[in-house]
Order: C-alpha cells, then sequence, then structure tokens
C-alpha cells in the first residue's frame, strides 16, 4: 500500500483509521474531504494533524497527506474528470468510510450518502483491479444486492479474496433495521447462492455477535434506540461510560459460531 485514498477521512472514525495509516505506514495519503460552510478542506485536516500530533509527527503528517476536495454524493465524487482520471491511476488502496450513521434522518438523505456515494466510490474504483475488496455491513443496503457482488467481483483480480459482513436471521427484523436502511436480512442459504453465481468459492463463514453481544443488542442496545427514535429527550444511557469495559467481555462472542448469531462474515475468492 503506497498510494491509499480515503473518504470519510475528517469523520470520528475516519480519522482514527488516518492516524493508524500515518503510524503504522509509509503510504501517501489522499483524503476526499467535503466542503462545508465553516472551514475550507485545508483549514479541517490542519486542525485535525495539529491536534494530533506535534513536532516531526506533525510535520510528517501534512507531508504525507494530500488533501482531494469532492464530495461522494456527486458523479465523479464531485471532482474534474482529469483530476480523477490521474487519482484513480495513482492509488492502489482504496477505505471507503464515509457514511452517515444518524438512523433519525430521513432515508432519502441516508440513501444519497450511504448507498449513492458507495456506488460513486465503486465507479471511481472500477479502472483498476484489486487483491481485496471488504464491504462492512454495505450489501443488505443495495436492492440488487445479487448485481452489486458481481460487481464487486469485477474489481477483483483472479483470486481476489471479497470478505464481507452482513446482519443475518430474518426473524429478528424490527423497526431499527428499517430505520437504518437494511433492505434484508440474509439467510446463509441466500448469501452463498449469490456469491457462488457471482463466480466465489466460499473459503470460511464465520457467524458472530452471539451470545453476549446478542443479549445486549435485543434487550439493551435496541429498547434505548427505539426509545430515541421517538425523539424522547434522554440523557445517553450509565452503561455507556463501561462500554470500554463491556466491549472486552464482548470478545468471548469469539469463542463461538452460532446461527443463531445477528451477523455473519463471510470470506470468497474469485474463481
Amino acid at each position: 500500500m503506497e498510494h491509499i485514498f480515503i473518504t470519510g477521512g475528517a469523520g470520528f472514525l475516519g480519522w482514527k483509521l488516518v492516524k493508524i495509516l500515518l503510524n503504522e505506514t509509509d503510504s501517501k495519503l489522499y483524503l476526499l474531504v467535503r466542503q462545508n460552510s465553516h472551514k475550507t478542506v485545508n483549514e479541517r485536516i490542519a486542525d485535525l494533524i495539529d491536534k494530533s500530533y506535534k513536532g516531526k509527527k506533525r510535520r510528517d503528517a501534512h507531508r504525507r497527506i494530500e488533501i482531494v476536495k469532492g464530495d461522494i454524493t456527486e458523479k465523479n465524487l464531485g471532482m474534474k474528470k482529469a483530476q480523477m482520471k490521474e487519482l484513480s491511476e495513482t492509488i492502489d488502496t482504496i477505505y471507503h468510510s464515509a457514511a452517515l450513521c444518524d438512523f433519525n434522518v430521513p432515508m432519502p438523505v441516508i440513501g444519497k450518502i450511504n448507498i449513492d456515494g458507495t456506488k460513486n466510490v465503486l465507479d471511481f474504483a472500477a479502472p483498476k483491479k484489486y487483491e481485496l475488496v471488504l464491504a462492512v455491513e454495505v450489501i443488505e443496503h443495495i436492492k440488487d444486492d445479487a448485481k452489486a457482488i458481481k460487481n464487486i467481483s469485477s474489481l477483483l483480480k483472479p483470486k481476489g479474496f471479497f470478505l464481507l459482513t452482513v446482519p443475518i436471521n430474518e426473524q429478528y427484523r424490527t423497526d431499527f433495521d428499517d430505520r437504518s436502511g437494511h433492505i434484508r436480512r440474509y439467510s446463509e442459504e441466500d448469501l452463498i447462492n449469490k456469491l457462488k453465481k457471482a463466480g466465489f468459492n466460499i473459503i470460511r463463514i464465520k457467524y458472530f455477535n452471539f451470545p453476549l453481544l446478542w443479549l445486549w443488542y435485543f434487550n439493551i442496545y435496541l429498547p434505548y434506540s427505539n426509545k430515541k427514535s421517538r425523539n424522547e429527550r434522554k440523557k445517553l444511557p450509565f452503561y455507556v461510560h463501561f462500554l470500554r469495559i463491556f466491549n472486552k467481555i464482548f470478545l468471548v462472542d469469539l469463542l463461538f459460531n452460532s446461527k443463531k448469531a445477528t451477523n455473519v462474515m463471510v470470506l470468497a475468492q474469485k474463481n
């Protein structure tokens, strides 16, 4: 990874990703940043760098980050064709982390960013072939998911890998799925059939979020989420202060591989 293109890099999780890449690689980072009404794209990234680093590390971050003004919701990601062509020929790795996670926002707004934006990033990636494509909680939002899987296959080199996670078990569907834009929760048979029809061999299947996260999701997270969706004014629940501890406890779930889980991870390889 020498030239990495990142969307959502100015966001909370996106900037954490940027810092990991700055600390653990020598790569040049190209950050697609949307202009807002308060600061220029250069000011936004400069502020993040200056708050995160000092001295030599700060200078190194400024040197290695190239800011690309654009917008994932626009054609060509809001770039001129010449700039987009030059970038697509230069980059060898893409992290698409731009997303809207406020599920109280109207679905058309969420769809424009999370679905149309993803399509625009895939169009940007299309001229090249890649060794690995990751889709974390993505294809359940896409109406024609079979076509999306075929398009992902077209992005891969022969014997390339596709790692994806999706929600499973339609009987678990709640209003939260609708608010999240989940068109479906998968069955194993449906997902595997679509992958095989797109020319993939299944390497490994891992079910996750069971049993501890399953209990958390249905008994704590969903009830709070449902109350919040009705616009009740509530303070954050007391347990958010203990999430760092809970997250370590939830690692116990990795010992299990039950079909009762809420999600599944599949590693597939292109024929």
